[in-house]
């Protein structure tokens, strides 16, 4: 198993950036590249796992693009208005992420090497290329006006997430959209105050709004 998981290892740092973190545990092994430039995370995360005494792994249970320079005023806004829990720097949650998964169980072989990198060539990397950037996600958002499309990228909060790439990537539209969201959020609350995450949404986008326009404030003044 050792032997398998070095080579697979080689074939990924032969085409993703040298920062690299692992993360291991009883059943799994998660690789993080960061990409200084553009403050993405690259993940692969593969599963391992005995059935009948025999070693098999899951290849690639997931690869995933964390966006981390978002996370902070994303995940900052939801902690601070309750939507979200505290979380530490070792389980926090990314607020800005895309990700597939595939379920290949594959028997620990040297065959599995070569299945590793097929899917690793045709599928992991030219993902990581179209990804890998959060104007990516900016031109996809810009291209795309159904909702729940949006979602299925962005995932939950995506309202607000939509906001901080209109923000953060200086669209035009933004004022417009952040302003939108904020009266969308305060009607919702008025028709029911007793909701309690009703409230919530609402002092969210409040929040997040005065972060934003203060962060667009910076970025023009650099």
């Amino acid at each position: 198993m050792n032997q398998i998981m070095k080579e697979i290892k080689r074939i990924i740092n032969r085409s993703l950036p040298t920062d690299e973190t692992i993360v291991t545990g009883r059943d799994y092994v998660s690789y993080h590249y960061l990409n200084k430039g553009t403050q993405t995370d690259l993940e692969i995360y593969l599963l391992l796992k005995k059935i009948n005494n025999k070693e098999y792994i899951f290849t690639p249970v997931r690869y995933q693009v964390n966006y981390n320079e978002f996370d902070n005023i994303i995940n900052e806004v939801l902690i601070q208005t309750g939507l979200l829990p505290k979380v530490t720097d070792d389980n926090r949650l990314p607020s800005f992420f895309i990700h597939q998964q595939t379920n290949a169980e594959l028997p620990v072989t040297e065959s599995i090497i070569f299945e590793f990198k097929e899917q690793f060539q045709q599928n992991i990397l030219p993902f990581f290329d179209r990804w890998g950037h959060i104007n990516s996600l900016y031109e996809f958002i810009s291209n795309v006006r159904d909702n729940a499309e949006i979602k299925e990228i962005l995932g939950p909060y995506s309202e607000f997430k939509k906001a901080a790439i209109l923000c953060l990537c200086h669209d035009e539209g933004y004022h417009a959209y952040m302003d939108a969201l904020v009266k969308t959020k305060k009607e919702f609350f008025e028709k029911t105050p007793n909701e309690s995450n009703a409230e919530k949404y609402y002092k969210a986008a409040c929040i997040l709004k005065e972060v934003l326009d203060d962060a667009k404030t910076a970025y023009k003044n650099a």
